[in-house]
């Protein structure tokens, strides 16, 4: 217990001395972002006997700012994605890999919280897999697993969690809603990210203040 508590003691101290910077916006910043990315497909897992999976992968974000309020985003995320689709009470549920890249604008409310909305489109690698099927052989309905292709929109918060020199650790929560659903399909997703964003490149003023 007390190496428990001199742990929890520790990782404290340590964001507390990493809090210490904050990040602010410049025109002719550059920073990226590299994140584990966790997801899920917003669909009723009941329906299934299964509750949506939460999938792992990764995420890329580049932004380059345009003032203190504001950022140039583009994005690229590597996620598996599940589909539920469901036509007379009959359920099918289909996984892809896809990558996903998102080109935007990101709103700063303050050094430490913002928020983006971007138009996204999503190519899917390899071969969509059945996971979960009410449907007979060769009655089954597809999903957007099978599309080359998908469109949607992409709304993110982010906060950030700590800060040092030209590091910040920050989390995001992004909602991607399609755009190309078909008909009687849960296609959106949720996820989660947690990294690291580096600034590459600081105006003449700076970016970090503290």
């Amino acid at each position: 217990m007390a190496h428990y508590k001199s742990s929890v003691v520790f990782i404290l101290l340590l964001i507390n001395t990493l809090s210490g910077n904050a990040y602010t916006p410049k025109s002719g910043n550059i920073t990226g972002t590299f994140s584990p990315y966790w997801s899920k497909t917003d669909y009723p897992s009941s329906k299934t006997q299964n509750y949506s999976p939460l999938l792992t992968g990764f995420s890329l974000v580049a932004n380059g700012d345009t003032g203190p309020w504001g950022s140039l985003e583009v994005a690229m995320i590597y996620a598996p994605r599940v589909y539920f689709r469901e036509e007379n009470n009959l359920a099918q549920l289909e996984s892809i890999e896809r990558v996903h890249i998102t080109m935007g604008y990101r709103w700063w409310f303050s050094p430490y919280f913002s928020t983006s909305l971007g138009l996204f489109s999503s190519y899917s690698l390899g071969d969509p897999v059945v996971e979960f099927t009410q449907y007979a052989p060769g009655t089954a309905v597809d999903t957007s697993a099978t599309d080359t292709t998908e469109y949607g929109l992409d709304l993110a918060v982010q906060s950030q969690l700590a800060s040092y020199e030209k590091f910040d650790v920050v989390a995001e929560a992004r909602y991607s809603y399609s755009l190309t659903s078909k008909e009687n399909e849960k296609s959106n997703h949720y996820g989660l990210s947690i990294g690291i964003r580096y600034l590459f490149q600081g105006s003449d003023e700076g970016g970090i203040i503290p």
